[in-house]
């Protein structure tokens, strides 16, 4: 997903809803939920092929500025 398809989708909940809490489900099938406590955050993982990525890659700018000349890093936003 897109970050402007993201910030859309939350924005017609806050436009419907109003200004709601915020949270996480802790595991893909909803076992449970955390409060939000962090803004989005921009990180740079190792590109490994078109369009996939390991999270476990994941570095501040200052470690991917060598690489990102090469194109073989890439910027992402990490929501929580």
């Amino acid at each position: 997903m897109k970050l402007s398809k993201y910030i859309a989708s939350l924005q017609e909940i806050l436009d419907t809803e109003g200004d709601l809490d915020c949270y996480y489900s802790i595991d893909d099938e909803g076992n449970g939920y955390q409060q939000v406590h962090y803004d989005g955050t921009v990180l740079f993982i190792f590109q490994r092929d078109v369009g996939s990525y390991r999270l476990d890659d994941v570095y501040s700018d200052v470690d991917a500025e060598e690489y990102l000349s090469e194109e073989i890093m890439v910027p992402i936003v990490v929501v929580n």
